[in-house]
This record gives structure tokens, sequence and C-alpha cells, in this order.
């Protein structure tokens, strides 16, 4: 596991926080949208560069599918 995904129960707002501890968060939407866009790794990297562009970049494929894994 190289992200660690945090879902806020309450909220629902997600947290993805990489090894080096540089972050960002998602608003519920946008964790909705990659659960409908899992089997494409591309579209899950456009729905974070919503987001956070710079974060988005950064993200292997292997990321972002552990992502979306566990969004889902």
């Amino acid at each position: 596991m190289t992200i660690r995904v945090e879902v806020c129960s309450e909220t629902g707002v997600c947290s993805l926080i990489r090894l080096d501890n540089t972050k960002t968060d998602l608003l519920p939407g946008e964790v909705a949208a990659i659960a409908a866009f899992a089997e494409q790794p591309e579209a899950v990297r456009a729905v974070i560069g919503a987001a956070d562009d710079a974060f988005a970049a950064r993200l292997t494929t292997t990321e972002l599918e552990q992502i979306a894994r566990e969004l889902r």
C-alpha cells in the first residue's frame, strides 16, 4: 500500500496521503465519481486532478488502482 485512503464517516470527505506525507482531500461527490470510474485509472486521475492537479500528476497507475479499489 503506497497511498493511505481515509474517509470521514461523518462528512464523507476523503483524504489521500502519500508516504512522503503530501495529501489532498476529496469531497463526497469526487469520491462517488472515483467509484464510478474505478476501472479507468486515467479517469480517476482526472477526478483527483480537479481537486489537486499536482498531486494527481504524481500518482502511478498502481496508486490510482489502489485508490479506486478502496473507494468502490
